[in-house]
């Protein structure tokens, strides 16, 4: 066989490699810990699905829906991008949503492919999810409860102004900021664990500047490519190189951050990247373990 035949075949085997593994789904283990915890919530379980971009997993999402009940969590939080298309156009996302919704408390936040549809098409995805059993939190609250305990739950839309786009000087100028989200929400009590749903990762700072002790994000799909023996993804939604958020789970003034890669892709690159399923566990005590960057993966 000749160097180009060579050259030809294993292109083609990775290419392929990449196919196969951008069809499966790697869930994500995490604990989070805090003092702050209510020990009822010990142990409270969490799902993310994030950046799902209309792609399917097997007829009707049947492959990411056993992928959540194999882990059967407490509640599942979707974080944007699920969806830019009319839902009926789709397949099978409307019974995804319905199944998932009759199955597990379930909400939801819009991301900027949702928000940068047709105003009608914006306003039916919304009605999609409310009428199939997910609660929609734009910029609203929702209060968990687990025994006589609460934990409140923080929804958080950001406009796309926020969102900064190459060659665009008025949208990378823009900072959301711990200010927006006392203006929206108020101030948050120094003894309540509260957790916040942001679609995207960038302004982290604020989130952890306003309180939030734990947010999940998505957006960055986890810098779509990723090389080994490089922590971190490539390339960022934004066309920026080696984005500081690209998925996995961060610190930062004593607050946590989760941000899934996502399942699909609007770019149509994923590379060393598979599509992920965060589910995260809370914990009042430190010692039940602590999983960083990357927490812990299971094929499934």
């Amino acid at each position: 066989m000749t160097k180009k035949a060579w050259l030809l075949a294993g292109t083609a085997a990775a290419a392929a490699a990449v196919a196969v593994g951008n069809r499966r789904i790697h869930t994500v283990e995490y604990s989070v810990w805090s003092p702050k915890l209510p020990p009822e919530f010990d142990g409270y379980k969490i799902a993310q699905i994030s950046d799902l971009h209309g792609k399917s997993f097997g007829c009707r999402n049947e492959r990411l829906l056993d992928a959540v009940r194999r882990r059967n969590p407490d509640l599942v939080v979707l974080t944007g991008d699920i969806t830019e298309h009319e839902p009926e156009d789709v397949p099978g996302l409307y019974r995804f949503l319905g199944q998932l919704g009759s199955e597990y408390p379930s909400v939801y936040i819009p991301g900027n492919h949702e928000q940068k549809t047709p105003r009608r098409r914006y306003a039916r995805i919304l009605d999609a999810m409310e009428s199939h059993h997910i609660e929609c939190l734009c910029d609203s609250v929702k209060v968990l409860r687990a025994g006589s305990a609460a934990v409140r739950l923080y929804g958080a839309v950001l406009p796309l102004r926020y969102y900064h786009y190459l060659y665009d000087p008025v949208s990378r100028a823009a900072y959301f900021t711990s200010g927006e989200l006392e203006r929206r929400f108020g101030t948050l009590a120094e003894d309540s664990f509260s957790i916040l749903l942001a679609h995207d990762p960038l302004f982290f700072p604020a989130y952890a500047r306003w309180g939030a002790d734990l947010t999940f994000a998505g957006h960055m799909h986890g810098g779509s490519i990723r090389l080994p023996g490089i922590r971190g993804g490539l390339l960022s939604p934004e066309r920026e190189f080696f984005p500081r958020w690209s998925g996995g789970q961060y610190r930062l003034h004593g607050k946590t951050m989760i941000v899934s890669r996502g399942l699909g892709d609007s770019l149509g690159i994923r590379v060393l990247n598979p599509p992920e399923l965060p589910i995260v566990t809370l914990r009042k005590e430190k010692n039940h373990g602590l999983f960083t960057d990357g927490g812990r993966q299971v094929c499934l």
